[in-house]
Formats: C-alpha cells, sequence, structure tokens
C-alpha cells in the first residue's frame, strides 16, 4: 500500500467516524423526541428581552473593541510625537557639537561675541520672529502635502482657511515667548531667544516628512538656578491655561477657531514639556520630580484623550 492510498483510507475512516458519532446520534434523537415536542407560544414581550440582550451585548463588544482602538491610536500618536521630539532635539544637539569639533574659535573671541549677543536684545527679537515666520511656514508646507479629504477635515471643512490655520499654528510662540519674558523679569532670568539654522533645516526635513513639531527656536536662561524652574512654570502653565480656556470657549460656542487654536496650544506645551534641555521641562526636572509630573501628567492626559483625530496624522 503506497502512502496515497494510504492518505484515502485515512481520511474516509475520519469522515465515517464524524458521521457516526456526531451526526447519527443527533438524527436518531430527533427522530425519537419528534411526536412529543410540544410548540409553546412564547409572549413577544419574551422575545423583544432576547433580542435587547442579543444586540446590548453586540453593541458592548463593539464598544470595548472601538476604545482599545481609540487607545492604541492616541498611544501611539503620543508614541510618535514623543520620539519625534527626541530625535530632532538629539540631532540639534549632534549638529552642534560636530559643528564645534569642526570650526574652532578662539576662547577670547568666544566670549566676545557670545557677550555682544548676549547685550543685544535685537538677536532675540529677530530670532523669536525668524521662528515664528519658519513655524506658519511649516504648518503651511505640511497642510499642503495633506489629502483633500484630510485637509477639510482639519479645516472642519473649509470654515478655517489654510492661511489663518498656519497663523494660528505660529501664535502659541509668541504667547510663550511674552510668558517667559514676564516670568524672568519677575525672577530675575535673563532670557535669550535663538534660532538657529540647524533648528530650521531640521523644522524644514519634518516639513517634508508631513509632521508638525514647533523645533525652530530654542529659548536660554541666563539667571540664579533656583529661580530658572519659576520662570519654566509659568511658561508652561501659560501655554495650557491657553489650551484650557480656547477648549472651553469652543465647547461653549462651538466655532472651529478656538478649538484649533487650543490644540495647537496643547501640542506646544507637550513638546515644551520634555525633560530635556533647553526645554522648560528640563527646568521643572532638575529642581523636583514632582514638579515636573505634576505638570505632565495632566498635560499629556489632554494630549491623549483631548487632541482630535484630525491632527493625528499631523504628528
Amino acid at each position: 500500500m503506497n502512502a496515497a492510498t494510504f492518505d484515502r483510507l485515512g481520511f474516509a475512516l475520519a469522515l465515517a467516524c464524524l458521521v457516526g458519532l456526531v451526526f447519527l446520534p443527533l438524527w436518531l434523537i430527533y427522530l425519537y423526541q419528534h411526536d412529543s415536542i410540544q410548540v409553546v407560544d412564547r409572549p413577544s414581550s419574551e422575545i423583544a428581552v432576547g433580542i435587547a440582550v442579543v444586540l446590548r451585548a453586540t453593541i458592548r463588544r463593539w464598544l470595548r473593541a472601538g476604545s482599545r482602538n481609540l487607545l492604541r491610536t492616541t498611544l501611539g500618536t503620543y508614541s510618535r510625537a514623543s520620539a519625534r521630539t527626541l530625535t530632532r532635539r538629539v540631532v540639534k544637539s549632534t549638529t552642534r557639537i560636530l559643528m564645534g569639533l569642526l570650526v574652532r574659535v578662539e576662547p577670547d573671541q568666544a566670549e566676545g561675541d557670545d557677550g555682544a549677543a548676549s547685550d543685544s536684545p535685537w538677536r532675540s527679537v529677530v530670532g523669536l520672529l525668524v521662528g515664528f515666520v519658519a513655524l506658519c511656514l511649516s504648518f503651511w508646507g505640511v497642510l499642503s502635502l495633506q489629502s483633500y479629504d484630510d485637509l477639510m477635515t482639519i479645516t472642519q471643512s473649509g470654515q478655517l482657511s489654510v492661511g489663518m490655520a498656519s497663523l494660528l499654528a505660529g501664535t502659541p510662540l509668541l504667547v510663550y515667548a511674552a510668558a517667559v519674558s514676564l516670568g524672568g523679569r519677575i525672577w530675575g532670568v535673563k532670557i535669550q531667544f535663538q534660532t538657529a539654522v540647524d533648528g530650521l533645516l531640521l523644522q524644514g526635513y519634518f516639513t517634508g516628512a508631513g509632521s508638525f513639531l514647533p523645533m525652530t527656536t530654542d529659548v536660554e536662561y541666563e539667571g540664579p538656578a533656583e529661580s530658572k524652574h519659576c520662570v519654566a512654570a509659568v511658561a508652561l502653565g501659560s501655554l495650557y491655561l491657553m489650551h484650557l480656556l480656547l477648549s472651553a470657549v469652543a465647547d461653549w460656542t462651538g466655532s472651529t477657531l478656538p478649538l484649533f487654536a487650543g490644540t495647537m496650544f496643547l501640542t506646544y506645551c507637550f513638546v515644551y514639556s520634555f525633560p530635556i534641555r533647553p526645554f522648560e521641562g528640563f527646568y521643572l526636572w532638575s529642581h523636583s520630580r514632582l514638579l515636573w509630573l505634576g505638570f505632565w501628567i495632566p498635560i499629556v492626559l489632554s494630549f491623549i484623550y483631548s487632541l482630535p483625530d484630525s491632527f493625528a496624522n499631523l504628528l
């Protein structure tokens, strides 16, 4: 007997066992109890209850699956934004270190340049304005890469123009700069805004990839170490408070503009909360881990649960 014949006999034996042991007993029981089965009319209320139970179980299963998908989506968005934030910061730091190794500057000249730069307030103003324009152009570029359906979703079917959306994307930087400057004046910390070439190049690179994260402008704190965390707390608190206020106005009025602006403030607040220098999260972390957690936890929770689905692809 060859292998093919053996396989055919085995299949026939398995089929005979399936029919004889499963279907044949059921058929015999049906013949035996067929005449004794009584048909009982069920009230319509019992039938409705049964249908409701089935629908409830089905809907609950759908909701559970949907909540898992929502949580997976939000956590995926958070992880992507976190990874890209860390990547940009590492690349910018590495670029500056390499430039420092390749371009040698005499100590006296370096001190003189730094002193002149720190004494000139126009350097901060120019750096801030360049960063604002770069962020507006970056968001405009990201929107231009979106499909028509995604663009209509982001702008609420054209209720918000692309130009206005781009301006709102850069506005949180100006509010953040005002809050940092005010905090610096109160606690005696000197604030320097810098928009370097490497930051602009990285912003342009990620813009081409369809990603928007505000990373063009760096802020340097110069002053007492015990006061820097106060300025950082004012900066992050102002951004988060603006997000909450604009979200409340959007819920109250149903308007698209405050909802979009509040989302942009939340994005800035999320990026700046990372404990990486020169972000505000670094100064909070250096002063107290609990203080940093007190800011970071509500920011992350808002980022996970309040970020519109239309912004997930932009980060």
